[in-house]
């Protein structure tokens, strides 16, 4: 039996608030990223093409298009799903007054008429550890929790892992967005005094490696790449499993064009501009990406989960511990979405409060 959860290894260097999520970036944005002299300034509404421009005193100049891709509509849904059946099981935990934790796969997109099939399963068939096949293309697994003491482990302690395939549109979505905006920045005229910049970020579960090959063959084909440069960047919360500690990474891909005619002058260009600094602020810089993985019973599993929706939520209760000095208990967060809490008779001690994942709501 395996208890599972997820986690970014650092080693391979309720509501998310997406709806204002893309404005929010692009203020960040505009306030990290400078040029030595430049002088930065918003672009008017009227002006599609670009989200801003920053000017140096020689008169070059950028001009730069922001293109933010957070939360999907078909992930977003996934959540919601997910939140549905880790309240059924919870429901269950508190109903035979037991302990585990719930892992469940499913190898086609999640839906609202599968996830009531599933719920309807957890409720009437689940009573005991097991692996199960509830409905075609999924498997749940109800196992014992892992790595706590079960003489302090209270009933009703439990974790969710759901993991669903990514809708078959999730990646080539992003892919056709950043396509428009090429072909927008492709229809303005190359001029003496100015660099196209493409700046991309990227949310949590986008396929970096991916979006990255397929701006690289816009890069390389002179007549249809719009932009003189494209930077793409993705932030998220890593783990290290050696030392139990998290930190933000993000991930920095520039890509230039391959191609630049005499006639452009980009060398001159530079020369007079100089490059574009971004300024993260916070946590580590990687160029490599971040793939997300599973640990099992404390282990590493290499599987790969890269084209995955994954959400897991739980509460671990623990008995406070007593000795001579009085009575103790460690609160903590040993995994995104997951709580430790320390029980005393009827009374519950909850730490500061943990979000519900570790999705970034800034950066």
């Amino acid at each position: 039996m395996a208890s599972v959860y997820s986690y970014r290894d650092k080693e391979k260097q309720g509501d998310l608030s997406w709806t204002s999520h893309g404005l929010i970036t692009e203020i960040i944005t505009i306030g990290s990223l400078s040029s030595e002299d430049g002088i930065i300034t918003p672009c008017t509404k009227s002006y599609e093409t670009y989200d801003y421009t920053i000017e140096s005193k020689s008169g070059y100049k950028y001009k730069v298009s922001i293109k933010n891709f957070d939360i999907s509509v078909h992930e977003r849904a996934f959540i919601e799903e997910s939140k549905i059946i880790n309240k059924m099981f919870q429901n269950l935990l508190q109903h035979y007054q037991m302990s585990g934790s719930l892992r469940l796969v499913c190898e086609i997109s999640l839906t609202r008429k599968m996830t009531l099939d599933i719920c309807i399963f957890i409720a009437s068939s689940i009573k005991s550890y097991g692996h199960f096949y509830p409905i075609y293309g999924c498997m749940v697994s109800f196992v014992p929790l892992y790595g706590y003491d079960s003489s302090l482990l209270v009933n009703g302690s439990g974790t969710v892992t759901v993991l669903s395939k990514q809708h078959r549109n999730e990646q080539r979505n992003i892919e056709s967005k950043i396509k428009s905006a090429n072909d927008k920045m492709l229809k303005d005229p190359v001029d003496a005094n100015s660099i196209k910049q493409l700046v991309i970020r990227l949310g949590e579960t986008t396929d970096i490696n991916r979006i990255k090959s397929f701006i690289q063959d816009i890069a390389d084909d002179y007549e249809r790449c719009g932009f003189d440069m494209c930077l793409i960047f993705q932030s998220s919360v890593v783990a290290d499993l050696k030392d139990n500690t998290s930190n933000i990474n993000t991930t920095i891909a520039p890509i230039g064009r391959s191609f630049y005619p005499e006639t452009e002058s980009i060398k001159e260009k530079l020369k007079n501009i100089g490059f574009i600094t971004m300024s993260l602020g916070i946590g580590t810089v990687s160029t490599g990406s971040m793939p997300l993985k599973l640990v099992v019973d404390g282990q590493l599993d290499e599987g790969d989960v890269s084209n995955y929706y994954v959400l897991q939520q739980g509460d671990i209760y623990l008995k406070m511990k007593k000795d001579a000095s009085g009575l103790s208990a460690v609160l903590s967060h040993p995994a995104p979405g997951i709580a430790v809490h320390a029980v005393h008779e009827n009374f519950t001690i909850k730490g500061a409060v943990f979000p519900v994942n570790n999705k970034l709501l800034i950066v």
